[in-house]
């Protein structure tokens, strides 16, 4: 997969999980600065892929 099919990639999944503040809501949910979630989606940055894997099993449960 090329490096910006990749960048579009995470974001659509983000979108489809998280919703429009897909951003914000996946930073909380694997307890990352949305900073660092931002570098990853601009691409400034690898994503850590565990902890982004968390956020799936992370997803069922409730927000406080």
């Amino acid at each position: 997969m090329a490096y910006l099919e990749a960048l579009t990639l995470f974001a659509r999944i983000g979108r489809a999980f998280f919703g429009s503040h897909w951003q914000s809501d996946l930073a909380r949910t694997i307890a990352v600065n949305l900073r660092t979630v931002r570098r990853w989606g601009a691409g400034q940055e690898r994503t850590a892929a565990g902890r982004v894997a968390r956020a799936r099993g992370n997803r069922g449960r409730a927000r406080c």
